[in-house]
């Protein structure tokens, strides 16, 4: 059937009005021509029918709609389930499933794109169940069928109190909700998070009050009530002074290490933390760190102890006790980390700092000493110097007692590739064979008067292209005078004669 039960588009032929009804109530099989269906008459049959039925016994006659022509019955409500929600799904992956940006305060679906979708997904539905689809959500979300859209956010609560909620993510928290928004508008790169932060800074302090954060979330289409910003504060603003400054604005994005990152700072701790106690004392950062080299301590302005102790206050910010745990390395590796972008600049910059050999490609440790060196069997190599820290530069024993405890047995070590010094040799009086060489006195004296004549013609030439520049520079600012001069002047204005509308 290639209509729907009948096999022409065409509009039927117009008969009698008596002609008509009988055609109508005639069956294929023949019978009475006269009497009209029993669905015409009027009387206590009128409520029989099975629509009267439908419309008196009320509730949601949307979730289940008879197919005329097959005979079957579609259950729209599982449809629903198994198009768009199901297993239940966030907000945001709502949206993306009916590719629908969230950008603004209710984005709305219109019913072409809805049905579009529905189509899509599941093309064995037909348009007639789509409609009613369409009705069921219309009416459930903006109390008409007819309604020509719906918010999507109206939609996903309908889901929500129909299927249940997406108990698996974790996206309904409002922090998680704000930081993907933000993340999924600047790129979540270190630009793109300034570029976000300078433009929710509406004062240019380059830091964010309550107020600024709100307006911002807002244009980007996240409305929140004061006790939800109260909330972002708290994770954000980690020295609870009421402003997110650029530091705490990046790791409140980026969020915690990455497991490779960590990996690398518990590499540095442990160089410092010589005892394995898990706690990095003064004594120990004394060992591998020299303060005497402080421009303030060589300057008389600090003791060697008060330099130390201002050194080791970047790390021990949690509790102030004089000890770094690692927790608070960790924590003042957090604000590095969150304007490194790349991983592999991140571990070569903490390999170069903390003197960790190793690394591979970019990554690869750079600032490690290395020495030439002499093996007892006559053969030579290149050694990388492991434990480097606290080593005085040109220390020759330290970095011999170094290499035995890699394991290397030198029998010589060259510190700077064949020589032990990096200072130019001093300049001593010239042999006599040089002597022979030297030009007599009068060729010597002729040659430097032809070498003062060179210099003194190039002098000239120079001093008259100077010259020869300075006066064109003033002929050309005095033809600019006067253009600027010539255009400053009023030009005339013609009136027509007689009078105007204005009385001249």
């Amino acid at each position: 059937e290639l209509h729907g039960g009948i096999d022409t588009t065409e509009k039927p032929k117009k008969n009698r009005r008596g002609d008509v009804r009988r055609e109508a109530w005639s069956e294929p099989g023949g019978g009475d021509h006269s009497a009209p269906p029993e669905r015409h008459f009027r009387g206590d049959q009128r409520s029989s029918g099975p629509g009267r039925s439908d419309r008196r016994e009320g509730g949601n006659r949307l979730e289940a709609s008879s197919s005329a022509q097959t005979g079957t019955t579609v259950n729209i409500s599982e449809i629903l389930r198994q198009c768009l929600y199901n297993p239940p799904l966030s907000l945001e992956q709502l949206a993306m499933k009916l590719k629908i940006s969230l950008v603004g305060e209710n984005p709305q679906i219109s019913r072409a794109v809805f049905c579009q979708r529905i189509s899509q997904i599941a093309p064995e539905t037909d348009k007639r169940t789509l409609a009613h689809i369409w009705e069921s959500v219309a009416e459930s979300c903006a109390g008409k069928k007819t309604a020509p859209s719906i918010g999507i956010n109206d939609l996903h609560k309908y889901f929500c109190n129909k299927y249940g909620k997406d108990k698996s993510s974790k996206s309904h928290s409002v922090v998680d909700r704000a930081i993907a928004k933000i993340i999924e508008r600047s790129g979540g790169g270190f630009k793109g998070l300034q570029r976000t932060l300078s433009i929710m800074d509406d004062n240019g302090d380059k830091r964010l009050n309550k107020e600024e954060l709100k307006n911002g979330l807002s244009d980007y289409g996240i409305n929140l009530n004061h006790r939800e910003i109260d909330d972002i504060f708290l994770v954000f603003d980690r020295d609870h002074n009421g402003f997110i400054d650029v530091d705490e604005f990046l790791i409140g994005i980026r969020g915690d290490l990455n497991d490779r990152r960590k990996k690398l700072v518990r590499m540095a701790f442990d160089i410092l933390d010589t005892d394995g106690s898990g706690l990095i004392t003064v004594d120990e950062l004394s060992a591998v760190y020299d303060v005497s080299w402080n421009p303030a301590v060589q300057a008389g302005k600090m003791t060697e102890a008060e330099a130390m102790k201002e050194f080791m206050r970047q790390w021990d910010r949690l509790d102030g006790d004089g000890m770094v745990s690692i927790e608070e390395f960790e924590d003042y590796y957090k604000g590095v980390s969150s304007s490194i972008d790349d991983d592999d600049y991140f571990e070569l910059m903490i390999r170069n700092a903390w003197r960790i050999p190793g690394g591979e490609g970019m990554a690869a440790n750079t600032a490690n000493k290395r020495v030439l060196v002499t093996n007892k069997d006559g053969s030579q190599s290149i050694a990388t110097v492991h434990n480097e820290l606290g080593m005085k530069p040109g220390d020759r024993d330290a970095v011999r007692s170094r290499l035995a405890q890699q394991g290397i047995d030198a029998a010589n070590v060259e510190l700077h590739g064949g020589i032990d010094t990096t200072e130019k040799p001093k300049k001593t009086r010239q042999d006599s064979s040089n002597q022979q060489n030297i030009a007599p006195k009068h060729i010597r004296h002729r040659a430097a008067e032809k070498l003062g004549a060179a210099f003194r013609g190039h002098k000239g030439r120079k001093e008259v292209s100077k010259v020869r520049s300075n006066v064109e520079a003033a002929m050309r600012r005095e033809q600019d005078r006067e253009e600027e001069i010539r255009k400053e002047k009023a030009r005339h204005i013609y009136r027509p004669k007689g009078k105007s509308y204005i009385g001249f």
